[in-house]
């Protein structure tokens, strides 16, 4: 009888070593897990960085780790510290308008009843939805103090929350850091580890990078423009709170469909209902005029073409990204659309070769 020991063939082991390689791989993908969106935002960071990194690099002829260091110093001076002085202002003009409620120097109830009595046809939808009389406006007027009354009992855990946020950046930054310096050379190790080819992985590289730049900058151009226009076309107008109008305004123009018409419609339905008809109408006409140039021109000439997709792809794959993913999904929705659009263009092509 045989007695030597059983040796396993290399394919065995192959297949043992790469389902080694497949639970490790998802361990480590496991525990990575709370950190996903910080990974997602310090690559975006990188990808916007790495031009302005190569171009100081070779101005100066430094090493790496100095140049990436001075380039996100860069960044953090230009962009983050104004952005803490913008949001300082912010939410002081909007604890402003909550005392002025909350003290009655702003009522809104007046407002609401001035224009059901301007506007007869909107007294009688708002009564077949339930919100005649003063219901609207005491629920408006609930809702404002209910933010309010919220921000200070719940100070301590928005404050943690703060502090989470803070801790995410600097977790980000320190990430971007090495990305920014490592980037290229991580690149290609990808390239050469994953099993599609190289040149389908180079292709899809280049989609990644581009459309995380074309998404970021288009989407950070038109929220600036609406807003500007916006705080702009409200201070011409005599209203006061521009800067807290102009944030509501850039924000809401990134959501699809609805966009700064949720500020500029009852605004100008206001004006209408205090006799400032040429308020209401030159407000109306400058806002159509920014949605049909900043939107319909300017935000598909610098996402749409430069993702090469159609306009409704990038409309559907926006608002599935903010419904899967929050505030990242404006860069992750139409990031899984483009890459699934030049995977499938790569198959194409190659099955038409055959």
């Amino acid at each position: 009888m045989d007695d030597q020991p059983l040796v396993p063939d290399g394919r065995t082991e192959r297949r043992s070593f790469l389902i080694a390689l497949g639970l490790v791989t998802a361990a480590f993908v496991w525990l990575l897990r709370p950190f996903w969106g910080t990974l997602f935002w310090a690559c975006a960071l990188a990808v916007l960085c790495a031009p302005l990194y190569r171009r100081f690099q070779k101005a100066t002829g430094w090493r790496s780790s100095p140049s990436a260091a001075v380039t996100l110093a860069v960044v953090a001076v230009a962009v983050i510290g104004p952005l803490c002085l913008f949001a300082a202002s912010f939410f002081a003009q909007a604890t402003s308008i909550y005392r002025d409620v909350q003290s009655g120097a702003i009522d809104l109830s007046q407002y609401s009843l001035r224009v059901r009595q301007s506007f007869p046809v909107v007294q009688a939808a708002l009564t077949r939805l339930g919100l005649g009389g003063s219901s609207l406006s005491e629920g408006m007027t609930s809702a404002v103090l209910a933010a309010g009354r919220f921000v200070t009992q719940n100070a301590v855990s928005l404050g943690q929350g703060a502090l989470g946020l803070f801790a995410d950046s600097c977790l980000a930054l320190y990430m971007a850091f090495f990305l920014i310096r490592d980037g290229g050379s991580l690149a290609e190790i990808l390239i050469k580890a994953l099993p599609l080819g190289d040149k389908r992985e180079r292709r899809l590289f280049e989609t990644f990078v581009g459309v995380i730049r074309s998404t970021v900058k288009g989407n950070v151009l038109m929220a600036f423009l609406h807003g500007v226009i916006g705080a702009v076309t409200l201070g011409f107008l005599g209203m006061n709170g521009l800067l807290l109008w102009g944030v509501a305004m850039g924000v809401l123009s990134l959501v699809p469909l609805v966009g700064t018409a949720v500020v500029w419609l009852p605004l100008s339905i206001y004006m209408a209902s205090s006799g400032n008809w040429t308020g209401c109408f030159f407000l109306a006409g400058v806002e159509i005029a920014a949605m049909v140039g900043v939107d319909n021109v300017l935000r598909p000439a610098m996402v749409g073409r430069s993702l090469q997709m159609p306009d409704y792809l990038v409309l559907l794959s926006t608002l599935g990204g903010l419904a899967s993913f929050g505030l990242g999904g404006m860069i992750a929705g139409p990031l899984v659309a483009a890459l699934f659009v030049s995977a499938w263009k790569i198959f194409m092509g190659e099955l038409n070769d055959r």
